[in-house]
């Protein structure tokens, strides 16, 4: 793909790139945006802006780069410093709208929602400058993750400031070439002794914890943001209460995330997500490029351990996966036995990131907001970002979910436990109980559960009362003896009425083999009329009927059926 001043160069994808690649190739839609968000007050030159965008892409090897598919193996063909393809940036002027504020909220949420798609050749990242009046402005960078992590996006965008203070003064951005590392020293560290006993590790470590902690099923949904800020007063009285219980920040705020996720699921056992320090090398260091790694902790959460208790033991979660943190997940679930594309691939549906920085300087004669942004849409059920970026302005907690799995209520359950949770957690000691750390179930959710279990209805019986199911099926056998009812997707039909005479068949055999009222039978059957004329037959017998899936491996199979006491199958 030749490209005016010479061809591009091809460069082999990192660890990081090749999972973010090959996930992408199982779930196209999932959208892998980074990037930020600016909010910009003053004289803001949006010709500048446009110069020195040209100027991070002139550098910038990342910036210039486009996936291509070299011999069936995913590349990024980097285009050369003088490439002439137009300047993603994008001039929208909403200022003379009714409400240009909520217009210019509106159109970032879209845009945020709008996938960058690596496989349409073109580069994968644009800025958008979105004016809400002439002294004001919102500027949106959004990049794909095959060619950023949050890191490289804060670093990509104080080269921009840079570049455009310096425009603005009428200089020349001088070159500041940023080429792409060469990932050869990280494919071979994978097939080192280390990454072996890295693998022999994490499989001993998350060996029994499932996979996820919610249980979720296509289809997903796009990414659902909220947002819960805490002033530096309170955030303050958050550090004292990691201080006087001997741990980091980052293992508090991860005990309580790991509580939440304990309310809302029930399960006391979960694998958290976290990312770990991306850049191992001086070269890494120096590169801008995804080197995303996240680290699986394993956690278990009793609400009746103290709350510094807990923070100990995360923080001792924390430390083992430390010394193991260089693994990519993809290799941690080769490890764990797990297949790719198979519904358990992912290591954890949740995921914790702190992440804390000096204030970031602003463009000349502006003030200037950065906002780091992450748009993975459907790939973790529920996601919590604790931004402290510096300066006199709030911590932010940032949170993604799942629209999908959510529902209705969208991100009430988890904001309105998380709010009162930290406010708990500003006032706890070290001893405070995790239970007392947790609010009562929000009203919404107690007005939602009191909807849905509102199913009293009568029953069609007789007039003296309700029928039982069995008389039920029997009435509508003698009501509609020859009406073909029953229809699968085996192509099988049956009428009502042999249904009737094939289950009591079946209750025949069943008293004969010892059912009776009180006992115990197994079913083990497809879905078909099979299955429903044996389970009519249970109940005719007056047993009670335990369903067995015939997918399942003949131990398993036989373990259920003697810890639910089944007399027979």
């Amino acid at each position: 793909m030749p490209r005016p001043g010479g061809s591009p160069m091809l460069h082999h994808l990192n660890l990081a790139q090749r999972d973010i690649f090959f996930d992408r190739t199982l779930n196209p839609d999932r959208l892998y945006l980074v990037g930020g968000e600016m909010q910009v007050d003053g004289a803001f030159d949006d010709r500048a802006a446009a110069a020195a965008y040209r100027a991070v892409m002139r550098d910038v090897a990342a910036m210039r780069a486009r996936l291509v598919l070299q011999d069936h193996q995913p590349m990024l063909a980097v285009a050369p410093p003088d490439d002439a393809s137009p300047i993603p940036v994008r001039l929208e002027d909403f200022s003379t709208d009714a409400e240009p504020g909520m217009s210019v909220a509106a159109r970032a949420a879209a845009l945020w929602a709008e996938p960058i798609r690596p496989e349409d050749g073109r580069v994968m990242h644009d800025m958008w400058i979105l004016k809400a009046a002439p002294d004001r402005r919102t500027i949106l960078f959004r990049c794909h993750h095959l060619i950023v992590d949050g890191w490289a996006g804060l670093a990509l965008f104080d080269r921009f400031r840079r570049a455009y203070d310096m425009i603005l003064a009428g200089g020349t951005p001088p070159p500041d070439p940023a080429p792409l590392p060469d990932p050869a020293a990280e494919h071979a560290w994978i097939q080192s002794p280390k990454a072996a006993e890295d693998s022999a590790f994490w499989a001993r470590e998350l060996g029994d914890l499932p996979a996820r902690a919610f249980l979720r099923r296509p289809p997903f949904g796009p990414s659902l943001k909220a947002r819960i800020t805490r002033d530096r007063a309170a955030f303050a009285r958050i550090e004292a209460v990691a201080a006087a219980a001997g741990v980091p920040l980052p293992a508090l705020l991860l005990t309580l995330f790991a509580t939440l996720v304990h309310e809302l699921t029930g399960r006391a056992a979960m694998i958290v997500a976290t990312p770990v320090r991306n850049r191992m090398t001086a070269a890494e260091r120096a590169a801008i490029a995804p080197f995303v790694r996240l680290m699986p902790l394993g956690l278990q959460i009793d609400p009746a351990t103290s709350l510094g208790e807990a923070a100990a033991a995360v923080q001792a979660a924390m430390r083992r996966g430390f010394r193991h943190q260089r693994l990519p997940m993809g290799a941690i679930g080769k490890a764990l036995g797990r297949r790719p594309g198979a519904g358990d691939a992912m290591l954890g549906d949740v995921l914790f990131s702190f992440e804390t920085r000096p204030a970031t300087q602003g463009f000349a004669g502006c003030h200037t907001l950065l906002h780091p942004v992450s748009h993975e849409g459907d790939k973790y059920a529920l996601a919590l970002h604790v931004r402290d970026l510096g300066g006199e302005g709030p911590v932010d907690f940032d949170l993604a979910l799942d629209a999908a799995h959510w529902g209705p209520l969208g991100a009430a359950p988890v904001v309105d436990r998380l709010g009162p949770m930290l406010e708990a957690l500003e006032r706890a000691t070290p001893d405070t109980p995790l239970a007392h750390l947790i609010p009562p179930m929000p009203a919404a959710e107690r007005a939602l559960i009191a909807r849905v279990n509102d199913t009293a209805r009568p029953l069609p019986g007789r007039a003296g009362g309700a029928a039982s199911v069995v008389e039920l099926i029997r009435d509508t056998a003698r009501l509609r003896s020859a009406d073909p009812a029953l229809v699968t997707a085996a192509g099988e039909v049956t009428s009502f009425a042999a249904l009737d005479l094939w289950s009591d068949r079946v209750a025949r055999a069943l008293i004969a083999r010892g059912a009776s009222p009180g006992r115990i039978v197994g079913v083990m059957i497809d879905r078909r009329p099979a299955m429903i004329a044996a389970v009519l037959g249970v109940l005719k017998s007056g047993a009670a009927f335990l369903p067995l899936d015939p997918a399942l491996p003949a131990a398993r199979l036989a373990e259920l059926a003697a810890d639910g006491g089944a007399i027979t199958v």
